[in-house]
């Protein structure tokens, strides 16, 4: 139900046939409009066998799939959003953008709807079962709504809200017999929730044509829950930086931790913060209703200190007065200049009597130190294969192996303006996000913007960086890094430019994240600081680089508007980077994988950087053609991720994974 990366569906996209252009001399108003009509019953007859094909391929009873805010995936081959039936009513049936008369339907004495449970905490899922009622038609709908704030009950609510999420009760696994089932994964939005039966009525006017058939309310049992756990890294390799979302105002958020899940005797208390729909920079980021921004709650911020190196903590998160989170765990940093201490997955590690509590960390002696990242660009919250699968095999990789850290180059949400799907996107990656840390960039879905440049958080000029040479629009809604800034809080450096540019250390790795959505032409804030950056690298203690932006600087997709971005990214950045010789660069805005030779110049050279775009991990996947370019080794438009293993001080491998089967589809090794 909101308008994310979830698919497109095409199950009502319809090309009718368009007669033969005759000469207007030959044709009279009579014969168009006999055509027209013919064509447009042609058109309806259609969409009607489209409608009918659909709810006959599903004849299984039930269906169960990941729940967004609270309902399950709109996958590719589902029917449109009620909102986009246009061809059936005058007046869109539920409109996002407009409330209707809605009215309480007579219902037949034989229906029944049921809730699993009347209450829920975050991530419950509830089972929504129904029966009986006359006519069962394709579009009769079960959405899911804010409760409203100003009563306590809600039976004489009979106004039309706008819905969160929503599933046809004849898609997907349910045949259109009048009965099924639903299984909602439920997340704490920190409000109550409704659950509404909405019955389609194709001879009711046109400010009826659906009518309520039932409502239950769903009330939250705990409101300030510890949700959305993220880890990230701090200037200083004894830190760790965690932060969440909860409810609480008026409460210090403290993290206790400590080597042992069941002694946590160390304590760090943090700050938290907020931010409002009035500090986006326009229209329709500052809307405030369900489909646009919906109040984020607090989030909390909290640095565990005086960690030692390369060694597992537990930790849990929350309120001294509670209520805490479950226990999860993370391995510290290396010392500087170093690589990690081999070190054993969760998995393998012993469990206690009960089979719940870790004992100990388990050094593995017999393993080579490496670093390990995960890194990826343009996931969003996509259905399988693309998002969902995406995290699932970091998970399965965080399990089963080694993984210090993972890269997410930017186009992080899509949100777009729609705050309810930040909130999904956390909820997707906090299962890895809470055992390594979740290093983000800045990409031109979370930033671009052509208005309120006043409320821009990175202070940019004007309404941004918008160059001759480039397609920048407001691929944000105007959201302007608002929700993006006050939910990551990356490495700080003196300039206070992150989240948007910043650097750090990590063992004897340095990387580098820029923004491509600021102005980074030479002679700029964000070149010069890069430069000094670079300068400033001491290669004896860290060998490598790597460097990360969105929008990439090779690339050999055919989109002429996007190439002139990279040819100007290659005029502002590239002299740079090969100067100080930066090991890879890694990039994402195209939604797909292409890997460049040691590029400069437009040429293969011996001493160039190799170039890696990973913008495969969710968005909807690119069908361009490619341009004959001799520096473009491998590519594909396939859903994935990518992972880095670093060997001491002397090699680097990279490997590109597809989703699907984790086979490795291309892969590398860097030497020194």
């Amino acid at each position: 139900g909101i308008n994310a990366e979830y698919g497109e569906n095409r199950a009502f996209k319809v090309t009718a046939a368009i007669a033969p252009r005759l000469t207007r001399e030959k044709m009279s108003i009579r014969s168009k409009a006999y055509r027209l009509s013919f064509y447009l019953f042609l058109y309806f007859l259609l969409i009607t066998l489209l409608v009918d094909v659909e709810v006959k391929a599903h004849p299984s009873k039930e269906v169960t799939g990941w729940s967004g805010i609270a309902s399950v995936w709109h996958c590719p081959g589902e029917r449109q959003p009620p909102t986009q039936h246009t061809a059936f009513s005058k007046v869109s049936p539920i409109s996002k953008s407009l409330r209707y008369r809605a009215r309480k339907s007579k219902r037949s004495d034989d229906f029944s709807f049921e809730l699993s449970s009347s209450t829920f905490s975050h991530g419950d899922t509830l089972v929504i079962k129904w029966q009986g009622g006359e006519n069962p038609h394709p579009r009769d709908f079960i959405g899911l709504y804010f409760a409203p704030e100003s009563r306590q009950t809600i039976e004489e609510d009979f106004e039309e809200f706008e819905y969160l999420d929503y599933s046809y009760t004849c898609s997907r696994n349910n045949s259109c017999e009048g009965a099924g089932n639903l299984h909602f994964r439920l997340l704490n939005l920190r409000r109550d929730l409704i659950v509404k039966f909405w019955k389609y009525q194709p001879t009711s006017s046109d400010l009826h044509k659906y009518a309520l058939l039932s409502q239950q309310r769903l009330k939250l049992e705990q409101v300030d829950q510890p949700t959305q756990g993220h880890l990230s890294l701090t200037p200083l390799p004894n830190q760790i930086r965690l932060m969440w979302v909860s409810f609480s105002k008026n409460q210090y958020p403290v993290v206790y931790y400590g080597l042992s899940s069941t002694n946590l005797t160390r304590k760090s208390y943090g700050v938290s913060h907020t931010y409002t729909s009035q500090m986006m920079c326009g229209s329709p980021a500052n809307q405030t209703s369900p489909s646009w921004f919906i109040d984020p709650g607090m989030m909390h911020d909290v640095v565990m200190t005086e960690l030692s190196f390369s060694t597992r903590y537990f930790y849990s998160f929350g309120f001294p007065s509670g209520p805490l989170s479950s226990v999860y765990s993370f391995v510290s940093p290396p010392a500087p200049g170093t690589l990690p201490k081999p070190w054993t997955p969760l998995s393998s590690i012993a469990l206690d009597d009960n089979q719940q509590e870790y004992k100990h960390q388990k050094l593995d002696t017999s393993a080579d130190p490496v670093i390990r990242l995960l890194a990826y660009g343009d996931m969003g919250i996509s259905s399988a294969p693309g998002a969902v699968t995406t995290i699932e095999n970091v998970k399965l990789d965080i399990s089963s192996t080694q993984v210090d850290m993972i890269l997410h180059v930017g186009d992080i949400s899509y949100a777009r303006g729609q705050g309810a799907i930040w909130e999904t996107f956390f909820d997707l990656i906090e299962p890895a996000a809470t055992k390594v840390p979740y290093m983000v960039g800045i990409g031109n879905h979370e930033y671009d913007h052509t208005e309120g440049g006043q409320n821009d958080p990175s202070h940019a000029a004007g309404q941004g960086f918008h160059p001759s040479w480039g397609n920048y629009g407001n691929d944000s809604s105007n959201e302007c890094g608002v929700p993006f800034y006050h939910r990551f809080h990356m490495p700080d450096r003196p300039t206070d430019s992150a989240p948007f540019w910043y650097s750090y250390n990590y063992g004897n790795l340095h990387v580098i994240v820029i923004s491509t959505e600021h102005d980074f032409t030479r002679g700029s804030a964000q070149y010069n600081w890069l430069s000094k950056d670079l300068h400033s690298v001491d290669r004896q203690v860290t060998p490598w680089i790597i460097l990360t932006g969105h929008r990439p600087m090779y690339c050999s997709e055919n989109y002429p508007g996007d190439y002139q971005v990279a040819l100007g990214i290659q005029e502002g950045l590239e002299d740079l980077i090969f100067k100080y010789q930066v090991d890879l660069c890694l990039w994402g805005h195209y939604h797909s994988y292409e890997r460049t030779c040691k590029v400069y110049k437009d040429h293969c050279h011996d001493d160039g950087v190799v170039h890696v775009v990973i913008g495969m991990s969710g968005a909807s996947l690119d069908d361009a053609t490619y341009m004959n370019k001799e520096w473009s080794v491998y590519h594909d438009q396939v859903f994935g991720y990518s992972r880095i293993t670093i060997h001491g001080n002397k090699s680097l491998h990279f490997e590109y994974l597809h989703n699907i089967d984790r086979r490795v589809a291309d892969s590398f090794w860097l030497y020194k």
